[in-house]
């Protein structure tokens, strides 16, 4: 019956299956720069090693919530379930805009493991995952920041009815500083501008002053002066007061180029005579005209004259004119000169010259002249005076004399005969 005789006994055998599955995370790190501006991220790639029993969680948390974080949008955990245990899942970290001027800045994340259910993944220490060493790239620059609104430069006109007598333009920081910031502004010509406020605080905080980033209005205007001076560029200096290292290192102060543009016009205003004809020698032999100036002299400005005949008239003085007199009218007197001639009424000129050493009106030339004529009071005669009428003379005696004269000198000489009507008495 061979083998199926045998009696049938029970035999026991023992089976291991050797596991070969550890439960772990492999963690794969991209990127180790994160911007301010999310430039640039730092992706976390985890991947479980073996199918847990359960959900697993791994978070990840930043240990500089100031200048790392959990990307905006993503999560900041992931959940792996038996189902899907060897998909990969991303953690997306990125860098905090912190409107700062504080360099880059290196930070760490770190992340950790936990299972309710699978205590093998539960039991697994943070110290075994990977610590993520990210450096966030600061975007921001401290300094003052000057907005014209627009416009390529800023004037001023010295006349507040013809033109624009103010212009404003707006400064804020640009970036938030860890310290009250105070900006101080002066002009560099207050003979041309002046500027208001001269001083503007910007507050570390919500309270105390203008919001870093508050855009603060400054007034500039004109100086007015009476001085042809030209238009003058001047500047608007801006320096910086603060316990904020970024903000007191500012070397530099920043300046605003503002230009006054000049109403004054240097010249010479001369009125009419109050008579353009003098007599020789009786009469209206004196007049006198105005003479003005338009714009205050920056030297003494000394107005003489040249008269263009001298036998018929003169002006006697000379007129001056300061920056303490400028304003007043002055007069220049004229007067006619008496001659012997029968020349008749003869017109003359006088003419106007500057002395200065002011550059606007030592340029000035073709001053008007003024027109004069001296009225002539001598006519042609002879007069003849004698003794008692008639002349008595005596036989053989040298007789009486008589005087002869000219009324008016003579251009030439002049002969004047004397006859006898009587020869043969005299």
């Amino acid at each position: 019956m061979g083998y199926m005789a045998l009696p049938m006994a029970a035999h026991e055998v023992t089976i291991i299956n050797d596991d070969n599955d550890e439960s772990g995370v492999t963690v794969d790190i991209a990127g180790a720069l994160v911007g301010e501006s999310n430039l640039a991220e730092v992706l976390y790639k985890v991947k479980l090693n073996s199918m847990p029993t359960g959900d697993v969680t791994v978070s990840i948390a930043s240990h500089d919530t100031t200048e790392v974080e959990v990307k905006d949008g993503t999560p900041s955990q992931i959940v792996f379930a038996p189902a899907d245990w060897n998909t990969e899942l991303t953690l997306t970290l990125s860098g905090v805009d912190d409107d700062f001027d504080d360099g880059d800045i290196d930070a760490e994340a770190s992340a950790s493991v936990s299972s309710y259910i699978d205590p093998n993944y539960d039991a697994i220490a943070d110290s075994a995952l990977s610590t993520v060493r990210v450096t966030n790239i600061d975007d921001d620059t401290a300094g003052v920041t000057v907005d014209l609104g627009g416009v390529p430069a800023l004037s001023v006109d010295e006349d507040f009815m013809a033109g624009t007598g103010t212009v404003t333009f707006d400064i804020f920081l640009s970036s938030r500083p860890t310290a009250d910031v105070t900006i101080n502004l002066e002009v560099s010509d207050p003979t041309e501008g002046r500027v208001s406020p001269t001083e503007v605080v910007f507050a570390a905080g919500a309270f105390g002053g203008s919001i870093w980033s508050t855009r603060t209005p400054i007034a500039v205007s004109s100086v007015n002066d009476d001085y042809d001076d030209g238009d003058i560029d001047f500047s608007v200096r801006i320096t910086v007061d603060s316990a904020d290292t970024e903000y007191s290192a500012l070397a530099a102060p920043v300046g605003q180029l503002v230009t006054c543009v000049d109403d004054d016009v240097a010249g010479v205003v001369i009125g009419a005579p109050l008579l353009t004809r003098l007599d020789e020698k009786l009469g209206q032999t004196e007049t006198s005209y105005p003479v003005a100036l338009q714009a205050e002299p920056q030297a003494p400005v000394t107005i003489t004259t040249i008269v263009s005949d001298n036998t018929e008239g003169a002006v006697p003085n000379a007129l001056t004119f300061s920056g303490s007199n400028w304003k007043e009218t002055q007069h220049m007197v004229v007067q006619s000169k008496n001659d012997d001639v029968v020349d008749g009424d003869v017109a003359w000129n006088i003419d106007h010259r500057i002395i200065s050493d002011d550059a606007a009106y030592v340029l000035l030339t073709g001053l008007p002249s003024v027109a004069m004529t001296t009225v002539d009071d001598d006519t042609a005669g002879i007069v003849l005076e004698a003794g008692p009428t008639p002349i008595m003379l005596e036989e053989g005696s040298t007789g009486q004399g008589f005087v002869v004269y000219l009324t008016s000198e003579p251009a030439q000489s002049v002969t004047i005969g004397v006859s006898s009507t009587l020869p043969t008495a005299c």
